[in-house]
């Protein structure tokens, strides 16, 4: 009997890191192995910081989607703090996240899974390939496709500017936040996102879905094969205007059956994770997931949402469904590496040097415009995303306790405007500095003042 693993590391049809590894016993997969191949640690990076920073930190799990997890950020705020979203700020939480949602799917069908079934020229990115792909367009059909393939980078682009008329940019918008969104809406603005949503809808109507059914038409034996769980779940996306109803509801289709969606009935497995050991089945409201990166039974891709302990294919906007994949990048400097510390992807990522002289709560990248500090030994005592400064950093320089991430703002000139301010429906007990005009403690009203304000956007546009 022979017997072949084959590992696929990494997995180029998706946007981060994973690795399979297939056994095959004569000519038949035997056994596959999934595994996460970057511990992340968002869990313990958001531990300490301030509630309202979570928008911004969380999007940094994925640059393809960050609007969907700025939004179960956004959402869990406002249910802990008990607010409710203005109308126009749910409508723009709405548009921001439709841009995004058409953009991740066009990614995905053209520019990630699309080179499984049509052929690109002999040149990056469609080299390297396998040596013998199974593709059964038409030369006339590849063509076509072909050419979808580039149109789609222009498109995808235009849904980049659908968020960022609304979020300010993207990837890693700044427009939403707990309680609503950073922009006031005029008719300018409006009018824009209508003019290049007609520009997408166009794209998905006439190139986009004729496509997809051409290819699915020439693939009719893979619907016989490869059927995952047949399990689903959706939390449900795009709140409507009467309270509890959305476009796409939430629900869970459970062995052949549909059912009511039941976030206490989500439960969560780390048993074959890269995190401590912990009772399975432990309701994802109570659940504590301690990562322990040298777990040496750790062959998953991450801890599980489960619905009464039934696995499920989530789909793309499952934000609020978190797990982070195993493993540390590179080698750890000594003994000072503690997961469990507040911070971001340390400087020595993926390097091999001698531990540093400073603590591992200090570990975030400490540098001035991209320059190495040059301290006297001594690390700046803060913790956060890097400052905006410019220039090397000067020998002996010292830096005061910021425990927050750079705000959007930093090193330029505010001009104060009736879009500055941030609309919600009401106060929310929580001191940020995401939104503060310079030379304030934090708050709109300055050191003193209350760190929401009046509420703004109640009304329509």
């Amino acid at each position: 009997m022979s017997k072949t693993v084959i590992a696929i590391d990494p997995v180029t049809r998706l946007e981060g890191h994973l690795k399979v590894e297939v056994q095959v016993e004569d000519g038949k997969v035997a056994d596959a192995w999934i595994t996460g191949g970057m511990f992340r640690g968002f869990e313990a990076i958001l531990r300490g910081r301030n509630p309202r920073d979570a928008s911004q930190i969380v999007q940094r799990i994925c640059g393809v989607c960050p609007v969907a997890h700025a939004t179960a950020s956004s959402l869990a705020i406002e249910a802990v703090c008990g607010v409710e979203v203005p109308e126009n700020g749910r409508i723009a939480r709405n548009l921001m996240l439709a841009g995004n949602y058409l953009q991740s799917n066009i990614l995905h069908f053209y520019h990630l899974g699309g080179q499984d079934y049509f052929h690109g020229p002999d040149t990056v990115p469609f080299i390297p390939r396998y040596r013998n792909p199974d593709l059964r367009l038409s030369e006339e059909q590849n063509t076509l496709a072909m050419d979808e393939y580039i149109e789609a980078l222009e498109v995808r682009q235009v849904c980049h500017q659908l968020v960022a008329l609304f979020g300010g940019r993207m990837p890693h918008l700044q427009g939403i936040l707990g309680g609503g969104a950073a922009q006031i809406p005029d008719r300018e603005t409006i009018l824009e996102y209508a003019a290049r949503m007609k520009q997408v809808r166009k794209f998905v109507e006439n190139r986009y879905l004729p496509l997809v059914y051409t290819i699915a038409s020439r693939y009719m034996d893979m619907f016989e094969m490869a059927h995952g769980y047949k399990n689903a779940l959706c939390v449900g996306v795009f709140p409507l205007a009467k309270k509890g109803e959305q476009f796409f509801n939430a629900g869970a289709y459970i062995n052949g059956r549909d059912e009511p969606f039941d976030g206490n009935r989500i439960l969560e497995d780390v048993r074959y994770s890269w995190f401590e050991p912990a009772p399975s089945g432990t309701p994802l409201q109570k659940s504590e997931s301690n990562p322990q990166v040298d777990y040496l039974s750790a062959l998953g891709s991450g801890d599980h949402p489960r619905v009464g302990g039934e696995k499920n294919d989530t789909g793309k906007m499952q934000g609020s469904l978190w797990g982070s994949p195993p493993r540390g990048r590179g080698k750890v400097p000594g003994d000072t590496f503690k997961i469990d510390v507040n911070g971001i992807t340390p400087a020595w990522a993926g390097k091999r040097f001698p531990a540093p002289a400073w603590s591992a709560d200090r570990r975030d990248h400490p540098r001035v415009g991209g320059e190495k500090w040059m301290g006297d030994g001594e690390a700046p005592s803060f913790v956060g995303s890097p400052p905006r400064g410019r220039g090397k950093g000067h020998r002996g320089r010292k830096r005061s306790c910021c425990c927050r991430i750079t705000p959007a703002w930093a090193g330029k000139r505010l001009k104060r405007s009736h879009r500055s301010g941030i609309f919600i429906s009401g106060p929310i007990p929580f001191h940020s500095v995401l939104h503060r005009p310079a030379g304030s403690g934090g708050s709109r009203a300055g050191r003193d003042g209350s760190p929401a304000g009046q509420p703004q956007n109640a009304g329509p546009a």
